[in-house]
């Protein structure tokens, strides 16, 4: 899809700034720390792939997270670097070639990025190398309400960047995970299953959209693999009779 210059940082912070741009941000972060909740925060190192204007990476900062970013868009950084100072150690580069060791962070997380690539294996491969302990993603639902509205590039419809981007379905994520990372332990969710107008801080709106559903149901989802700390292959105490010393 090309570097996000100024002109798409402006658009998406007047997003970020807008009524529905505001509620769909904390819808989100529900999800995301809903799914990061099992991990660990204090000296964890935690990389955001695909930065853009900071905001996820701000709230990881808060909750407790050493924090990383990296974008391959110059505009993106310098938002995020107005917003974090130096609270952030910021880098400029691909997501198909990061410029870090292997298992260099404990997590990575990648939301919204996917999408926007022209190699999403590529990216997703090395992400799960910088990984140590887990990984975590956001990406949009092509078989929502939001991808019919927004998404679908319906004949003479502006071309949006989210009409540009490559929705990518849960099963076929499932199966690039698989690939990479082989059976690790995954979980799921997504939240935002109504229309776009009832993206509101109302209490009827609530009601359906300050959820976290399993995913398919929301327009967003969000996925959590865990390198480490995998139940054991034979549970404790699960013999029938002692074994012999």
């Amino acid at each position: 899809m090309g570097l996000w210059g100024k002109a798409e940082r402006e658009r998406l912070q007047q997003w970020e700034q807008s009524h529905t741009g505001r509620y769909a941000l904390e819808m989100e972060r529900l999800l995301l720390f809903r799914l990061m909740s099992p991990w660990p925060r204090r000296r964890q190192r935690l990389l955001e792939v695909g930065c853009g204007t900071g905001f996820f990476l701000e709230a990881a900062w808060e909750s407790g997270f050493s924090v990383s970013g990296l974008d391959a868009s110059p505009a993106m950084l310098e938002a995020t670097r107005e917003r974090l100072g130096c609270r952030a150690d910021l880098h400029l580069g691909s997501a198909e070639h990061l410029p870090f060791g292997d298992k260099e962070f404990d997590f990575v997380i990648a939301l919204t990025v996917l999408e926007c690539l022209e190699d999403a294996q590529a990216a997703l491969s090395e992400a799960c190398r910088v990984a140590r302990k887990g990984l975590l993603l956001g990406f949009l639902n092509p078989i929502s309400m939001y991808y019919v509205t927004h998404g679908l590039p319906w004949p003479g419809a502006r071309k949006s960047l989210l009409r540009k981007a490559r929705w990518i379905s849960w099963p076929r994520l499932r199966c690039m995970l698989f690939r990479e990372v082989g059976a690790h332990p995954v979980l799921c969710r997504s939240v935002l299953p109504g229309p776009v107008p009832t993206w509101r801080n109302t209490r009827l709106c609530n009601a359906v959209n300050a959820r976290v559903y399993p995913p398919h149901f929301g327009a967003y989802q969000g996925v959590r693999v865990d390198f480490v700390g995998q139940p054991v292959g034979t549970p404790l105490l699960g013999w029938a009779r002692q074994p012999a010393a």
